[in-house]
């Protein structure tokens, strides 16, 4: 079980077809979304499914697959163990016919039920959404996310 917070000016967004486990996604005018999705797998540990370079390129490979993608790139990818459990953080752009977006994702493995955090906002925008930046890499004790200054606070906790 989990739970999420949100700042008023992020609306709750349904996606027609589900695609995993649980998922929610929140979204601003102006093309700014956070959102959780939450799957079961069979591995104890994102160690067994490999190191933060390895993740990072599977998640860039899933990308450039997406129908409209042009180009994709990998910014930055790291792992940050708190309280005893290991997060691994990707930061990438990308870029399709629909425009270019930077993304942020953090992940975990707990109960082996994988959590994915996903902040994304229009290239141009991302500077502007700073708090998307804080919201994904503040973690403290099991899954919670708080941002700074109202702009897009989630919260999170795994229960």
């Amino acid at each position: 079980n989990y739970r999420i917070e949100h700042p008023t000016t992020y609306k709750k967004s349904n996606k027609p077809v589900k695609t995993h486990l649980d998922e929610i996604q929140f979204k601003k005018s102006g093309g700014s979304e956070v959102g959780i999705t939450v799957d079961p797998v069979k591995i104890a540990s994102l160690a067994e499914f490999g190191t933060p370079k390895q993740v990072a390129k599977r998640v860039l490979d899933a990308e450039k697959g997406r129908d409209g993608i042009t180009t994709a790139k990998v910014l930055a990818f790291g792992d940050k163990t708190v309280d005893g459990i290991p997060y691994y953080s990707i930061e990438y752009l990308s870029s399709s016919s629909r425009g270019d977006k930077h993304f942020i994702s953090k992940v975990a493995i707990v109960s082996k039920r994988l959590y994915v955090l996903t902040a994304v906002a229009k290239f141009d925008k991302f500077d502007g959404e700073v708090c998307l930046r804080v919201c994904v890499s503040v973690y403290v004790r099991v899954w919670v996310i708080a941002c700074v200054r109202a702009c897009v606070c989630a919260c999170v906790r795994v229960c």
